[in-house]
Formats: C-alpha cells, sequence, structure tokens
C-alpha cells in the first residue's frame, strides 16, 4: 500500500513538472520576476547586486592576473567530463522514476521520439496526431530503457491494414503486439504477437502465430473497424500482458524469455533426386524483454495514427 501510495504522489508531481516542462519559456521569465519581486519587498535586492559586482569583479581579476592557458584547458575539459558523467547516466538515475510522468500530446513534435521511416505530426480538428507508416524498423520513445512494469495507453486509428505497439523496447529486442484489420485473410481482424530481435547484421522477426487472439471470438464493447479511433491500454507485469480495447479486456499473453519454436518448410531432394517438401522445427532465441521503452511500428502498406500517449506505474 505505501509503495502504491509513493507511485500515485510521483505521478501527481511529475504530471505537474511535465506541464512545467511544456511551458517553459513563460515560467521561467515568470519565475524570475517572482523572486527579484520577492527579494525587493524583503529589502535583499539591493545589498544582493552591490555583493554580485564585488564578486565578479574579484573574479575577473584572479582569472586575469593568476590563471595561464592550461588552467583554462583544464577547466574546460573537466566541465566537459561532468558533462558526460551526466548525460551517460541521466537515463539510468532518471527514467526508472518517470514511467509515471510521460505524457505525449505531440504539440512540441517528435522531439520524445526516436525512429525510421515515416513519422510525421498531422491534425485531427484542433489536435494534433501522430502518423506512422512505412516504418519497419519502429519508434520508440527516448527514455525508459529501465521501465519494467507499467501501463501504456493511447489511441490508434487503423489508416491501412494494420497498427503495431511495441514494449519492453532495448538495444537489440522488443516485444510488439499487432492489430491486423485488413491485407492478408490469413491475418484479418486479428491481435497477433510479435518478437524483434537483432542478431548482428541480421534482423529477425517471429510472429507468434499459435497464440495470435481472433477478434471475432471475443464480445467486445463496439465492432473495430478501418479509420475508427480505438482505445488502447496495454498492461505489463513481470511478463504477463494483458491489453484492453475500448475499456474491454481482449488479450493476455505471457512473454517468453528463452526462444520461440518455429516451423520452416524446407524442399529436399532424396537419393533418387525427387523433390519432396518437409517441415522443420526451430527455436529462435529471444533477447532480454524484462525492461524498455515503448513505442510504435507500421510497416510496408501499413498506416495508422496515434494520439493521447501515456506510460505510468503499476
Amino acid at each position: 500500500m505505501l509503495s502504491f501510495t509513493k507511485q500515485r504522489i510521483w505521478a501527481f508531481f511529475s504530471s505537474i513538472l511535465d506541464f512545467v516542462k511544456r511551458h517553459r519559456t513563460i515560467f521561467s521569465l515568470g519565475g524570475i520576476a517572482a523572486f527579484i519581486g520577492l527579494m525587493q519587498s524583503i529589502g535583499v535586492w539591493n545589498p544582493v547586486l552591490k555583493w554580485f559586482g564585488i564578486s565578479i569583479s574579484y573574479i575577473w581579476q584572479f582569472s586575469i592576473q593568476t590563471w595561464t592557458a592550461p588552467i583554462y584547458a583544464w577547466f574546460i575539459l573537466s566541465l566537459l567530463f561532468i558533462l558526460l558523467i551526466i548525460t551517460s547516466f541521466r537515463d539510468h538515475i532518471y527514467l526508472g522514476k518517470v514511467a509515471g510522468e510521460f505524457n505525449e500530446d505531440f504539440k512540441n513534435g517528435l522531439d520524445k521520439w526516436e525512429f525510421k521511416g515515416e513519422w510525421r505530426i498531422e491534425e485531427d480538428g484542433r489536435k494534433k496526431i501522430l502518423s506512422v507508416a512505412n516504418s519497419g524498423a519502429g519508434g520508440f520513445t527516448k527514455k525508459g530503457f529501465n521501465w519494467t512494469d507499467y501501463e501504456f495507453s493511447f489511441e490508434t486509428k487503423v489508416i491501412r491494414s494494420a497498427t503495431g505497439w511495441i514494449i519492453r523496447a532495448n538495444d537489440s529486442s522488443y516485444f510488439m503486439v499487432q492489430l491486423y484489420l485488413k491485407g492478408d485473410k490469413k491475418y484479418e481482424y486479428k491481435l497477433r504477437p510479435h518478437y524483434h530481435q537483432i542478431n548482428g547484421a541480421t534482423e529477425i522477426w517471429v510472429p507468434d502465430d499459435n497464440n495470435s487472439l481472433d477478434l471475432s471470438s471475443i464480445e467486445l464493447k463496439k465492432e473495430i473497424k478501418l479509420l475508427q479511433w480505438i482505445k488502447v491500454k496495454i498492461k505489463v507485469d513481470g511478463k504477463q500482458v494483458d491489453i484492453f480495447l475500448d475499456g474491454k479486456q481482449a488479450f493476455h499473453y505471457l512473454i517468453s524469455s528463452g526462444g520461440i519454436t518455429i516451423e520452416k518448410k524446407l524442399i529436399i531432394k532424396n537419393n533418387q533426386g525427387e523433390e519432396f517438401e518437409a517441415t522443420m522445427k526451430e527455436i529462435v532465441p529471444l533477447g532480454n524483454n524484462a525492461a524498455g521503452r515503448v513505442g510504435f511500428r507500421c510497416g510496408d502498406g501499413e498506416h495508422a495514427h496515434f494520439k493521447d500517449v501515456n506510460v505510468k506505474p503499476l
């Protein structure tokens, strides 16, 4: 209970901080004016200005008369080293706490994302939305490498064929669920779990069609169609993935941490030179899907829109 309360408190303050960040210019100017006004009202503004002037004078005399070129060089290198440390550890120190505050309305463009393919901001009425197409590799939040258990929610609209939702994305692998509406009859109107793995220069896609869900087999609040906004909520808790569509739980899945078995069709020749088809089962090793970022993916021929993206801890 205490942990839950702490998360909610952090989420509340994080939402306030996110609002301040998005309006940083106004808050910066207002904050400076308020600070100066406070100092004037308590009578310390003039003494501070006088002290500041004297301090700058002493620092200037010291730097000109005492410091030599090597000291300046060491000073600059030290600042660069500190900046490097802060940049390197920023995600590790900060991002484990901010799953509760990640909110994206796309008003500031795509500065929170890294992606490949056609990602662009469009307008739906007065609202900014994300359009994703021809993005085979997908795109992810810049932060969140150590996010573990979280709730990832958004709205999506399938413009063409399918929409894909990524969780637990790290440098070499991620897990994706694809909502496929129109195209290949074999996959139409299904939720299809996928594993994505990069092995050297090889990109491996492993769909788990044995555990795909036919949406017609469950009772949803409304039929899901092309060009219709769908509210999606994905809960990731350990290896468990639960997907809610328009408020209705639709899918429960356990992420494999070892490997998944796939079948390959082979053409084999016997000693007489006759060809026949054989099926071979192969276990494809998967990456570590214990933590990672969220994102979206729409490959060739697929196109979807997204809006109101949020991530919060469980």
